[in-house]
């Protein structure tokens, strides 16, 4: 049937033909075609290249894209600044040289000191007292130069309500004001002489009253400010007349002689562990010399521990001090300090390199009172002299009375009364015993105003 069909459509009509076969009619001819999807289909080949140029296009248009980026990245990179060439002449610190600078967390510099305070006692070694004394942050440096030592009050002032208290270095002048507080325990006031206490300063025999002083009655305190330290004593001093004031009744007081607990001896000669190295004895041995001699025995003597032929003086180990004011001398080891506190040389304080420290303390006394031990009877009302320990200083034997709590030794000098006070300050035990006992033998009154060298004032 295909053959057929491609025969007749294969055959050739001439134009005389043509006309004819349009003139005559025409029979019915059958016509045979293809399928129409066996025919060739012209729009499959249009297709075919119309893939092919978007596959171009999306292909230049990718170019287009990488052309644009790369010229965006080279025309970036041309506006940054060149880096420069590094330096080889530069030195790498390592890190454990380099320096930090340091934050500054110490506060104190900035904050009020610790506040000195000093608690009085009587001789049954009852609290009748306490002194504080603030400074302030200008001031921070004083601190560790102030001392405050108490005395008894005279039973014949009958306007004191606490003991005598005396800092030192006295009448040093503040940078800012600073704040006396004082805390009184006499239980016996009434409401009068409650409100008639102040601060009251000593000036001659007599007390200057200052009274701008503050009276905390719920507290049992008083509060003044001051911008100089006292010239002598201070003390809490009623402003009434000594007329007014009816004396308080006294409890009957049992009086008990008190000692100074000494630090360790190992070796058992007298001298603490402390004192051997300030003599340059042995420790463990009795006799550091050999003399026959045991070390704290020597001491005691005024010689050396260590040299059987010398002298303290002359191994060196102590210095003379001598106050042609007051007329006297003695002697204390040349590794300390010594400074006058006041200007008349009265006070004379012996430092050690710890807490602890030495004092002489000198105060007028009365012409009808015939001995030191009249004396301190006086100072302390119901003491019997049988309660009294006696003991003497100096190499001329003079008289002396050690106090109840047996931190002070008090003797009379010519117009004076003397006393050589050891403070422990802080510490539970006394380290320098033996040295407080050679500094009193060592005492010698009435010298030439040119012995000795006076020891300047701080």
């Amino acid at each position: 049937m295909f053959g057929k069909n491609k025969h007749n459509q294969s055959e050739s009509i001439s134009p005389t033909q043509s006309k004819l076969a349009d003139d005559q009619p025409q029979a019915p001819v059958d016509i045979y075609t293809l399928p129409e999807r066996f025919l060739p289909h012209a729009t499959v080949k249009h297709h075919a290249s119309s893939k092919k140029q978007n596959i171009v296009l999306y292909v230049l248009l990718g170019l287009f894209v990488v052309v644009v980026c790369v010229g965006a990245v080279i025309w970036y990179m041309s506006q940054q600044q060149p880096l420069e060439p590094i330096d080889s002449a530069v030195t790498i610190v390592p890190i454990e040289d380099r320096q930090v600078p340091e934050i500054d967390t110490d506060t104190e510099s900035t904050s009020p000191p610790q506040p000195i305070t000093y608690v009085a006692r009587n001789a049954s070694g009852e609290i009748t007292g306490i002194i504080t004394l603030q400074l302030s942050t200008l001031d921070r440096e004083l601190r560790d130069q102030i001392t405050i030592t108490a005395f008894d009050k005279s039973l014949n002032d009958t306007t004191a309500f606490s003991s005598y208290y005396r800092i030192s270095p006295s009448g040093r002048q503040l940078q800012d004001m600073a704040e006396l507080r004082f805390e009184y325990f006499d239980t016996n006031l009434t409401s009068v002489i409650e409100n008639s206490l102040r601060v009251g300063f000593r000036q001659g025999s007599g007390w200057n009253i200052d009274e701008r002083t503050f009276v905390d009655l719920n507290n049992n305190e008083l509060v003044l400010e001051i911008d100089q330290l006292p010239q002598l004593e201070v003390a809490v001093i009623s402003n009434l007349d000594p007329g007014e004031i009816e004396p308080p009744q006294e409890d009957v007081v049992v009086f008990e002689q008190q000692e100074l607990l000494g630090s360790d001896d190992a070796d058992g000669d007298g001298l603490s562990d402390t004192e051997e190295l300030l003599y340059g004895a042995e420790p463990g041995l009795p006799d550091t010399d050999q003399d026959g001699y045991i070390d704290g025995d020597e001491v005691l003597s005024l010689y050396s521990p260590q040299a059987s032929d010398l002298t303290l003086l002359d191994d060196e180990l102590v210095s003379l001090y001598a106050n042609s004011q007051y007329g006297y001398q003695i002697q204390y080891p040349s590794a300390w300090n010594a400074s006058q506190l006041d200007e008349l040389g009265a006070t004379i304080l012996f430092a050690t390199a710890g807490s602890q420290f030495i004092e002489i303390l000198i105060e007028e006394r009365d012409a009808d009172q015939r001995d030191v031990i009249e004396w301190y009877i006086d100072q302390v009302p119901g003491l019997d002299q049988d309660n009294l320990v006696l003991t003497s200083v100096g190499q001329a034997n003079i008289p002396a009375v050690l106090s109840l709590d047996g931190s002070t030794v008090y003797f009379f000098h010519d117009d004076w009364v003397v006393g050589i006070l050891y403070n422990i300050g802080i510490d539970s035990e006394a380290h320098y015993l033996t040295t407080w006992q050679m500094m009193q033998a060592s005492w010698q009154g009435t010298i030439a105003a040119d012995e000795g060298e006076n020891v300047t004032q701080e």
